[in-house]
């Protein structure tokens, strides 16, 4: 784990690296406190996919979550439509 500002460095330094890739959902901080790492979001966790996504970026640890395919809804728009 490491402080806000120490992973807000990585998370600019991969969200550069990881920039254009088609599974890539987001990238964010997940933490509190003094105690954040990365996190990536993809749509799949693949081999591939795990492949390019390294186990730390300047010594912040980064993990990863499968989200699926995100879309924005219209207000009022069911989930499932």
């Amino acid at each position: 784990m490491a402080s806000r500002a120490k992973a807000k460095q990585a998370r600019n330094q991969l969200g550069a690296r990881l920039a254009g890739r088609r599974w890539l959902r987001g990238i964010g901080l997940e933490g509190s406190g003094d105690q954040y790492h990365v996190r990536v979001n993809v749509d799949a966790l693949t081999p591939d996919v795990r492949g390019q996504i390294p186990d730390r970026v300047g010594g912040v640890e980064v993990s990863v979550q499968a989200v699926g395919n995100i879309s924005a809804r219209l207000p009022g728009e069911d989930r499932d439509s």
